[in-house]
């Protein structure tokens, strides 16, 4: 009987959610290596900056979170080139973004002011576009106020976001696994069995990020969603964001709206209870495993929960002597014992990451080529 076929759905790009998109238009901003300014079709989504290669395409390249936003100023030192200058001092990094028009770029301001600090901006503005500053920042306080309700106070803001982290990180879920993306679909690639979900670190060292790897009827399909966290709890960055008060709270969403489809990968690791050794048996010849009694070294701990006490030892048996003239049996190679923990990268490792990210590569570069195409 044939196999059934197996087929990798495409890759996607992150998907926008639903949180309202207040303004939108072509933008371009600098790229930080080459310093070139790219087009793309910008969408104000919340308190977020989304960066898409049109507008018909319901997915993003890049989104800037706007929390981080710092002050924003006109950038008027370059008069050769064409367009109004733009940057935005965020609190890790600076984005230079060029508009078409002076007026353009007052209006980015406008809005870009309003959505951070819920206010109307003392600029040159029309009644018709502070009606719509007014109307922007009344939603944006609804859909905020919308995260806050019923959700228990977090602790104190740690002096730093690593501090924070690490802080976390010792009271994460079972599911939580110390991986980079690729590698986060590997593991769940090779552990298929044991479990569809697990949640990583993000790739700032502050946020989150719950994979997906699912299988049915032959199609692949891979999925990754941000958990930022914020002052009251974890937001999972789908919808209008879904507040909860912890990251079990996370998993146990995923889980529970699945109806169970979803299963964590646990990252516990099974542990010998009795100490066995490797030994020939004298009458077959054969390599057996011998569990040797337990030994008598004082007290015995106490017992663990739904698991018997460990009994006194008893004296082991002498073995028996054996004659001169026993024919010696020689004893069959044991196949070495290869290292592998729950993940399932072993040395081949490597080089499938590496075959992955150049796929990863070539999808990228096709498309930045398709938005030079399509401005």
């Amino acid at each position: 009987m044939a196999l059934p076929k197996v087929t990798l759905a495409t890759p996607a790009r992150s998907r926008a959610s639903h949180i309202p998109g207040y303004y939108e238009g072509f933008v371009e901003k600098q790229d930080s290596e080459t310093k070139d300014y790219k087009k793309f079709w910008t969408v104000l989504r919340g308190n977020h900056l989304c960066f898409q290669v049109t507008s018909r395409e319901p997915t993003y390249l890049e989104r800037v979170d706007l929390d981080e936003f710092i002050s924003m100023e006109d950038d008027n030192k370059d008069k050769s080139q064409p367009g109004a200058k733009l940057t935005l001092r965020l609190k890790r990094r600076k984005l230079k973004l060029r508009m078409d028009s002076v007026e353009a770029r007052e209006e980015w301001k406008g809005f870009i002011h309003t959505v951070v600090k819920l206010e109307i901006p003392k600029l040159s503005l029309l009644p018709g576009q502070i009606q719509r500053l007014l109307a922007m920042r009344d939603e944006e306080i609804d859909r905020r106020a919308k995260l806050t309700i019923s959700s228990p106070p977090r602790k104190q803001e740690q002096e730093s976001s690593q501090d924070f982290y690490d802080d976390v990180e010792n009271t994460l879920p079972s599911c939580y696994h110390k991986v980079s993306r690729v590698e986060a679909e590997m593991v769940l690639e090779r552990n298929s069995e044991l479990g569809n979900i697990l949640l990583r670190p993000g790739s700032d060292n502050k946020n989150f990020s719950i994979t997906v790897r699912q299988v049915v009827n032959g199609v692949v399909s891979v999925r990754h969603y941000r958990v930022r966290c914020s002052d009251n709890g974890y937001i999972i960055d789908v919808d209008q964001g879904i507040l909860q008060s912890s990251l079990q709270g996370v998993i146990d969403h995923f889980v529970k709206y699945t109806n169970g489809i979803l299963k964590p990968l646990d990252n516990s690791q099974d542990y010998e209870e009795h100490l066995t050794i490797l030994k020939r048996d004298n009458e077959s010849g054969e390599v057996i495993n011998e569990e040797l009694p337990a030994a008598n070294t004082g007290p015995s701990p106490p017992s663990k929960p739904g698991k018997k006490a460990l009994r006194p030892s008893k004296p082991s048996p002498a073995p028996p002597d054996r004659p001169d003239d026993y024919p010696e049996r020689s004893i069959p190679p044991i196949p070495p014992k290869v290292s592998k923990d729950i993940f399932g990268l072993s040395t081949d490792a490597s080089q499938e990451l590496h075959e992955k990210l150049m796929k990863r590569r070539k999808y990228i570069e096709a498309s930045e080529s398709k938005a030079k195409l399509n401005p």
